[in-house]
C-alpha cells in the first residue's frame, strides 16, 4: 500500500511501538509505566509476529488478542495496573492465603491471586515438571515454578486486568457492583500502587469519563482504520529573541545574545543532517524593523550551512519582547511554515511578554490553538529565570520539549537543548545513531590550571568518535592558544591526540576532532591547558556503535510527572527517570546520577545542583527491579522558578545486560517454562543470562520543569515515601526476618524518617487505607516483639532489617504485615505493600481450590476377541491432540475422544465421547 508523508508522527512519541521480539519474553505485549496510579503509561510494545498473527497463532498461544490489547490500553491510557500475581514474586505472589472464620476460628485456604468477580477455577502446576507444586520455606507459598492454570470455560465477568484472555471477561473490577466486585485485599500491583481502589474507580476519574463524558453506547463497527505514513525530512524554524534584554547589562553583564548565536551556529554547522529544511526568524517588538526572516526555509547542504551561520552574525538586538509575534511570523509569513501542516519550532527567549503597544501584541496563549491545530511541535528554550512562564505549557500542549538554561551554566546546556530537537528528524537504525559518551562544563577556567577528565570507549561503541571542545571567552577571541591532549588507553602516541587550538569568532569557539579509525577500547584521558583566564570550557564526546550491525549502550533521561508546571502545595510526585539499554535489553547495575539545577534563593544566591543517585531496586519511584529503568523522586524544591535535569551513567565490572526486556506481561493462556512470566517486582529471573558490559560512560539531557508557586523552604509538606518492598526473607523457630528499603524523610530521599510504624493482622483489608490506623483488628509491632534488631530508622535508600519473635504469631495461621513511615513534621507515608507470615507446623501446603470443571480419563475399554486391536485419541476444542493416560487426571471440557476397536473408522466398534462440563456424552458411531 502507498504511504502518506508523516506530519507530526515520530517513533519517539509513539504510543504503540512495533519492534523486534526479545527471546526472554517472547511475543507477549507489554506496557512501560513509570508514572503513578491514574497517569498514562509511556508506550505499549507489540512484536511483528503478534500483529501479523493476531487472529491465528498468537490467539492460540496468548488468548483473545483483542482483549489483551484492551488490557494493555487500560495501562497505557488510564494508568491502571495488573490484577494478578507472578510465580514466586516477593511482592505480588501467584498465590495467597484467604482467611475465613467458622466454628473452629480462622481458617486459611491457599487461593490464586486474581481479582475476579467470582472465584476462578483451575489447577496449580509446577510448570517445569508438570507435577505437583512445592512451597517456599521462607513464605509458606508455592515457589516460583508454580503456576495457576485457569480453566478456559470459567464464567468470571471481571477483570480485564486479571484474565483478559477468558471469553467470559467483559468488565473491569468495580467498587460498587456486586457482579464485578473489587478485592482490595489481594496482593496485586494495582492494589499497591492505587491504594486498594478498583480499576474502574481509577478509570472513571480519567478525563475520558469524568463528569459523565463518553457514556456507554453501542458501536456497530469497531474495525480499526490504519493509515501508513513514512518519515520525511523535518522542517525547522528557529525563532530567536533579539530584544534588548538579551544583551549584557550591569551588574551581571551576562551576554545571552552570544550564547544564543553560538549555540545556533554550532547546531547548524555540525548537527543538522543534509536535506533537513531550516528557516531562521527573529522577533522583538510588535512591528519588525525589517524582514524578520534572516534566512528562508531551505534544505541544508554545505553551502546553505555557511550562509545560515553568516546570517546569524547579522542579528540586531534591540526593542522589547513580543513572543507571539515571532510565533505568528514563523507560522504565517513567507519563508516559514506558511500554508503547511507539521514542522518544528525552536523558540528561544529570555524575557516575559512585553510590547511597546497593545495593538498586535500577540502572546504565547494567543498562538497556542493555531500551533496545535497545525500539528507543529515547539521546543522551548528559556534563557535565565525570567523567561515567559507560558513556555513550558506551550511545549507540553504541542508535544514538544522544554529546556531551562541557567546563566551560570556553561554552553553544554544550551547545546543539549538544540540537540534535543534532533529527535524529530527521521530516525535511523541504532547502529548509526550518535550517543553522548561524556559531557562536562568547566567554569570559570584559570590560566595555567589544567582541566583533566576521563571517558570510556566500551565494546559497544568506537566508530566515528567525535571530541568537541567549546571555549568561551570575551568576544569569542582567545589571546592565547590552549593545548588539548587525548591519551589513548594504550598510551601509544600514534593513537593519541596532541594539538593546540586558539578560539576565534569565525569558528565560534568550537574545536572538533573526529577519529577516522575505530577509537581504541578502554579508558581515555583528556587534558586541556589554557594560557589565559576563560569564561568556560565545555567538552563533549560522541560515538556511534562499533559496527553498523551492532547496537550501542544508550540512555534516555526525563522527568516523570503529569505536567511541566508544578505546584508544590498539592501532592506532587516528581520522579527523575533514566533508561539504560542496549537495543531492547536493559542494562542493570549501572551507577546513574541526576543533576538538578535549581533557582537561586530570595537574595539571588545560586544553589548548587542537587545530585540524586537514581536506583533500579524496585522501591520508591522505581517500580520494577533490574529492568534498566533507574529513578528517584525529587523533593528538594528551593523556590519558585525553573529547574533543569541531566543524567550521567557509568558502568563497571558489576554492570551487565539483562537478557530480557522490561515491562508487564498479560497473564498467558499457555504458560511457557522457557519464557517466565514477567515482570512482577523483579525483571531478572534466577536463571537469566547477564553479559558484562565493562566500563562505559553516557550522558543525556532530561529537560526542565517550572515550579509555579512560592516555596516555603522551612516548611515540610512532603511525607516519607511508600515502602513497596516489605518482604519476609526468613522464618526460623526463633524469628521472622523482615526487610525493606528504608524511605527517606521526603519520599525516597537519602535522609532519615522519624519513625516506622509496623502492624500485623489476619487480613490485608485490616491494613489497607484508613483501616491501618484503627486498633480493633490489627496489632502494633513494638521493641518487645523484636530480637537482635530495632525499629530505629536508617538513611533513606538503605536496607532495614528487623527480626520479629516467632512466638508473636500462632502456628499454621496466616498473618499480614504492613507499615507506614512518619517524618518529624507529622507527615505519614501511604501504607506499604503487604507481606505474609505463615509458620507451618510441618511443610505441608494446603492447595484447596474450587472443584475444576472437566471429565475423568480414568476409563477402561475391552475390545474383545473379534477385533483385538484398539486405540483411543482425544482432541481439544482447537483440534489439538490431548495425551490420554491411565491415571486419574482431568480431560478439559470441550474435548472429544474417539475409541476405535480396530483403529479403523469403518469397521469394528467406534465410540465418540464428548466432555461437557463434568460429564461424558457418549455416541456409538459404528458397531
Amino acid at each position: 500500500p502507498s504511504a502518506e508523508p508523516a506530519v507530526a508522527e515520530t517513533a519517539e512519541d509513539a504510543e504503540f511501538v512495533v519492534n523486534t521480539v526479545n527471546p526472554a519474553y517472547g511475543h507477549n505485549p507489554y506496557t512501560v509505566q513509570n508514572g503513578e496510579c491514574g497517569e498514562a503509561g509511556d508506550f505499549t510494545h507489540l512484536t511483528p509476529w503478534f500483529v501479523v498473527n493476531h487472529d491465528t497463532t498468537a490467539q492460540d498461544a496468548l488468548g483473545r488478542t483483542d482483549k489483551i490489547l484492551v488490557h494493555e490500553w487500560a495501562k497505557l491510557r488510564w494508568g491502571v495496573f495488573e490484577e494478578y500475581g507472578y510465580p514466586g514474586d516477593e511482592k505480588f505472589p501467584m498465590f495467597y492465603y484467604k482467611s475465613t472464620w467458622g466454628p473452629n476460628g480462622q481458617e486459611d485456604v491457599l487461593k490464586p491471586n486474581f481479582c475476579t468477580s467470582i472465584e476462578v477455577t483451575g489447577t496449580s502446576q509446577d510448570i517445569s515438571t508438570g507435577g505437583v507444586c512445592t512451597d517456599d520455606a521462607a513464605t509458606g507459598l508455592p515457589n516460583e515454578k508454580c503456576y495457576f492454570l485457569p480453566d478456559k470455560d470459567n464464567q468470571v465477568a471481571s477483570s480485564y486486568m486479571a484474565l483478559p484472555f477468558l471469553d467470559s471477561v467483559t468488565d473491569f473490577c468495580d467498587d460498587d457492583s456486586e457482579d464485578t466486585i473489587h478485592h482490595a485485599e489481594l496482593p496485586t500491583k494495582h492494589n499497591l500502587y492505587c491504594d486498594g481502589k478498583s480499576t474502574w474507580a481509577v478509570i472513571s476519574e480519567n478525563e475520558d469519563f469524568a463528569n459523565g463524558a463518553n457514556e456507554a453506547t453501542e458501536i456497530p463497527d469497531t474495525t480499526p482504520e490504519f493509515i501508513i505514513v513514512k518519515p520525511q525530512n523535518a522542517r525547522y524554524v528557529v525563532v530567536m529573541d533579539v530584544s534588548a534584554s538579551m544583551l549584557p547589562k550591569p551588574p551581571t553583564m551576562i551576554d545571552r545574545a552570544i550564547s544564543l548565536q553560538d549555540a545556533a551556529k554550532r547546531w547548524l554547522k555540525y548537527e543538522v543532517t543534509d536535506g533537513t529544511e531550516v528557516a531562521l526568524v527573529t522577533f522583538s517588538d510588535v512591528e519588525p524593523s525589517g524582514n524578520p526572516f534572516i534566512y528562508d526555509l531551505t534544505k541544508v547542504d554545505d553551502q546553505s550551512r555557511e550562509e545560515m551561520v553568516a546570517a546569524i552574525d547579522t542579528m540586531d538586538f534591540r526593542g522589547q519582547t513580543c513572543i507571539g509575534c515571532g510565533l505568528d511570523w514563523a507560522l504565517n509569513w513567507n519563508g516559514g511554515l506558511k500554508d503547511t501542516v507539521g514542522g518544528v519550532l525552536i523558540l528561544i527567549t529570555d524575557g516575559v511578554q512585553k510590547c511597546s503597544t497593545n495593538n498586535g501584541c500577540l502572546s504565547i496563549g494567543d498562538m497556542t490553538d493555531e500551533i496545535v491545530d497545525r500539528q507543529v511541535r515547539v521546543v522551548t528554550i528559556a534563557l535565565g529565570p525570567d523567561a515567559d512562564p507560558e513556555l513550558e505549557q506551550l511545549a507540553i500542549k504541542t508535544g514538544g520539549k522544554s529546556y531551562f538554561i541557567d546563566d551560570s551554566s556553561g554552553p553544554g546546556n544550551i547545546n543539549d537543548a538544540f540537540s534535543g530537537s534532533q529527535t524529530y528528524q527521521p530516525g535511523d537504525v541504532l547502529g548509526n545513531t550518535n550517543t553522548v559518551v561524556h559531557q562536562k562544563d568547566i567554569t570559570p577556567v584559570i590560566a595555567g590550571e589544567a582541566v583533566l577528565g576521563i571517558y570510556d570507549i566500551d565494546a559497544s561503541i568506537g566508530r566515528d568518535v567525535t571530541v568537541q571542545v567549546e571555549v568561551k571567552s570575551r568576544n569569542n577571541n582567545c589571546a592565547q592558544p590552549l593545548s588539548i591532549t587525548l591519551v589513548s588507553p594504550d598510551q601509544d602516541p600514534n593513537h593519541s591526540v596532541d594539538v593546540t587550538y586558539q578560539c576565534t569568532a569565525a569558528d565560534f569557539g568550537v574545536f572538533r576532532h573526529q577519529f577516522t579509525d575505530l577509537a581504541a577500547e578502554g579508558r581515555w584521558i583528556y587534558k586541556i591547558t589554557p594560557q589565559e583566564d576563560l569564561d568556560s570550557i565545555s567538552i563533549k564526546v560522541e560515538s556511534k556503535s562499533r559496527e553498523e550491525s551492532t547496537e550501542p549502550i544508550m540512555t534516555k533521561c526525563w522527568i516523570a510527572t503529569g505536567s511541566q508546571e508544578i505546584d508544590t502545595n498539592v501532592n506532587v510526585k516528581l520522579a527523575v527517570v533514566a533508561q539504560v539499554t542496549q537495543g531492547t535489553k536493559p542494562v542493570i547495575g549501572a551507577n546513574v546520577i541526576a543533576e538538578v539545577e535549581r533557582p537561586a534563593d530570595a537574595d539571588g544566591n545560586p544553589y548548587p545542583p542537587m545530585v540524586l543517585e537514581l536506583a533500579d531496586n524496585g522501591s520508591g519511584a522505581d517500580k520494577i527491579k533490574n529492568d534498566g529503568t533507574y529513578s528517584r523522586y525529587f523533593a528538594k524544591f528551593t523556590g519558585k522558578g525553573r529547574y533543569s535535569v541531566k543524567c550521567q551513567v557509568a558502568g563497571d565490572e558489576s554492570t551487565g545486560v539483562n537478557g530480557g526486556f522490561t515491562g508487564d506481561r498479560v497473564y498467558p493462556q499457555v504458560p511457557d517454562p522457557h519464557s517466565p512470566l514477567c515482570c512482577g517486582s523483579n525483571a531478572l529471573s534466577p536463571d537469566a543470562t547477564v553479559t558484562k558490559t565493562g566500563n562505559f560512560t553516557r550522558q543525556a539531557a532530561g529537560g526542565g520543569f517550572q515550579v509555579m508557586n512560592e516555596v516555603e523552604v522551612g516548611v515540610d509538606k512532603i511525607p516519607p515515601g511508600q515502602v513497596t518492598d516489605l518482604t519476609v526473607v526468613d522464618i526460623t523457630i526463633d524469628a521472622i526476618t523482615v526487610e525493606f528499603t528504608a524511605p527517606g524523610n521526603d519520599l525516597d530521599s537519602n535522609d532519615t524518617a522519624a519513625e516506622y510504624i509496623i502492624k500485623y493482622s489476619s487480613t490485608s483489608g485490616n491494613l489497607t487505607g484508613g483501616n491501618f490506623d484503627l486498633t480493633d483488628f490489627n496489632t502494633l509491632i513494638t521493641k518487645e516483639n523484636l530480637i537482635d534488631s530495632s525499629l530505629e530508622p536508617v538513611n533513606g535508600g538503605s536496607i532495614k532489617q528487623i527480626k520479629i519473635k516467632s512466638a508473636t504469631f500462632d502456628l499454621d495461621r496466616k498473618y499480614m504485615l504492613a507499615m507506614k513511615a512518619k517524618d518529624e513534621a507529622g507527615n505519614y507515608s501511604p501504607v506499604s505493600n503487604k507481606a505474609q507470615v505463615y509458620i507451618h507446623q510441618d511443610s505441608a501446603v494446603s492447595t484447596t481450590f474450587p472443584p475444576p470443571i472437566g471429565c475423568s480419563d480414568n476409563l477402561s475399554f475391552t475390545s474383545g476377541d473379534t477385533f483385538p486391536e484398539s486405540h483411543i485419541s482425544c482432541y481439544d476444542s482447537n483440534s489439538k491432540e490431548v495425551p490420554f493416560s491411565s491415571g486419574d487426571t482431568l480431560i478439559s471440557s470441550g474435548t472429544s475422544c474417539i475409541f476405535m476397536a480396530t483403529g479403523h473408522i469403518t469397521e469394528g466398534l467406534v465410540i465418540e465421547m464428548y466432555c461437557s462440563d463434568n460429564t461424558w456424552v457418549v455416541s456409538i458411531m459404528h458397531s
